[in-house]
Order: structure tokens, then sequence, then C-alpha cells
């Protein structure tokens, strides 16, 4: 596994799916952290770069055989995983807090609404020390409330990865490792009367966008790792996301992330494909991720995805830790 870290040189831009169109919405969710896929891809892209190829020469079949045996041929599935992204404060890894993890309901949402917060966690061989009631189907635990006091599971918190076997911990919102920035921008090109769009530096009227962006919090960087070497320097521009946003991106230390034996699953460390052949444990709700495939010029297929801590009962994909 070779990791890297990524530093934004500004703002970070991931969107949802939704259609922007007139009349209906002007608006776009922010997906941060990004997805391994979208990592992946831009790995691909500085591949290329670094190898000195043309664009066009990859996607004809025309570069080297070693590029194509490292990073796949255009149009193709990259042949490496990606694990991650993760956070990284002041070389303190944060990972998605596994969703079989629960915690009283008034604790979590303090935690969500606002600092990192100390709460005690419940995990599923201690449960029966606070009072949860915890059935069996099978090997899988089923879980019921306290009847005293409501419980939630820990999904869209986060966690050191230093604490994955403490029991009383901080838990973190995401938007203690970024600040979001809302933009607002305008359409470009002219409407034809059979609905095409001509291309020109006109504003269309009626068309006010208003997207938002990502800035990490000073001393956060982005990390991840990947199951193979890439033929990438040490030290290398990482365009990632939209809008041409870039960062410094190099070469770092396996932060070795604690593993466990697997008898309480495997954790989800990024967004799982919803077509691997695995047993989900427990997941949120599922995310629909789609973007543009560089190589055929036209959008991909949208394709739901488990979330970042999501918890499987097999390791399917490298970008899981054992519980």
């Amino acid at each position: 596994m070779k990791w890297y870290s990524f530093n934004p040189g500004d703002t970070l831009f991931f969107r949802g799916a939704e259609p922007m169109t007139l009349g209906s919405d002007h608006s776009a969710s922010l997906i941060f952290p990004p997805s391994a896929d979208t990592i992946a891809g831009a790995l691909r892209t500085a591949s290329v770069l670094a190898s000195g190829t043309g664009f066009e020469d990859y996607a004809s079949g025309k570069a080297p055989a070693p590029l194509y045996e490292a990073i796949g041929k255009a149009g193709s599935a990259a042949p490496f995983s990606v694990t991650g992204p993760l956070f990284m404060r002041n070389d303190k890894v944060f990972i998605p807090a596994p969703q079989i993890w629960y915690a009283l309901k008034e604790e979590k949402e303090k935690a969500l609404n606002g600092e990192p917060v100390k709460i005690k966690i419940i995990k599923p061989e201690k449960a029966g020390d606070t009072g949860l009631v915890v059935t069996k189907k099978g090997s899988d635990p089923l879980w019921i409330k306290t009847g005293k006091e409501e419980l939630d599971s820990l999904e869209g918190l986060w966690i050191a990865a230093s604490d994955i076997n403490a029991f009383e911990i901080e838990v973190y919102p995401v938007s203690s490792f970024f600040t979001p920035e809302r933009r607002t921008g305008i359409a470009l090109g002219k409407k034809l009367e059979d609905g095409r769009v001509e291309e020109s530096r006109n504003v269309r009227e009626g068309h006010l966008y208003s997207f938002i962006h990502a800035r990490l919090k000073p001393e956060v960087t982005i990390i991840f790792g990947t199951d193979k070497d890439l033929p990438l320097p040490e030290k290398f521009i990482l365009r990632l996301g939209g809008e041409q946003r870039f960062g410094l991106c190099k070469t770092i230390k396996d932060p070795q992330l604690k593993n466990g034996n697997g008898d309480n699953g495997y954790l989800a460390l990024s967004t799982i494909p919803g077509d691997l052949n695995a047993e989900v444990i427990s997941s949120g709700r599922i995310r629909y991720i789609g973007g543009w495939d560089m190589h055929i010029k036209f959008h991909k297929s949208m394709c739901g995805h488990y979330p970042a801590g999501a918890v499987f009962k097999t390791k399917t994909t490298e970008n899981m830790l054992a519980l």
C-alpha cells in the first residue's frame, strides 16, 4: 500500500448529481470528502501527465505498455483501488465512525451540530454493559433501543483512527475538517429554438446557480492510499474535483491503521459500489454517484454506493478496515 497526502491550493468542489434546470432548481449539494473513484480518476490523469504521453495517444492506445499496466486503458476501470480519502490533522488520522457503533441520540446530535464531543460508545461486544438489548439472527446482531433512552448509530461522524479499540472517545462531525463556502455563478451560452445551447461567452438570462465549495481547515490534510505503485513522482500537482481545482500531492509514510480480527465486520473507509457481492451488516443512505466519462465525453451511468462508515460481513475490497 502506498499513501499520499493532498493539500489543495484553494477550495475544493464536488457537486451532487441533481439536475440544474431553469425554473426548477439552481443549487447543488456538496459531496465531501469525495469518493474513492474520483481520486482514482485524478491519479490516472496525473499518471498520464507524468509519463509525458499526450491524452490523445493514451486514449487511442499509443501510450507505452507500462502505463496501461499501471492505470488501465482509457474507458476501462482502474486496475488499482484507493483507500480513503481520510483526514489527517497534526499527524493524527481520522476515519469514518463504524455504523454498528451506537451512542445516546442526544449526544450524537450534539456532535453533529457542533464541535467534537467525548461520548461513551456502545459496541456489539459490550452492549450488555449498558442495558442495550441484543438479539441474534444467526451470527448477526439485531439492535433494539434500551427502553430508557434512545440510541442512534454514529453514521455521519468521524473518529481518530487511534481510538478504534476505545469505548469512550471523541467523535467529530465532518465540519470539523473543512469550512463550507457558498458561491454563486452564471450560465454562459445562448439557448436556441430547438433547445440546444450555443457555446458563447454571453450570459444566459435567468440562469444563476449556487454551489458550495469546501475549504480545508488549518493543519488539515486529505490522505489516501493505493494498493499498487503508480508511475508518479514523490511530489506532483493533482487536479481534483470541479472547476480545475488542484493542489500538491506527495507520498507519505503508511499511517499504520489498526486492524481487528474481523469478528465485528469490516468498515468501509470510503464509498463502496453497490454491485459488490457483499453482505451488509449496517449501512446508511445509499449514495448515487455518476460523473463525466472523459473517454466517451458523456455522463457515466449512475451507480449506487454504500456510504463511508458502512460495515460489511466480509472484506470485498482493500478499502476496508477489519473491526
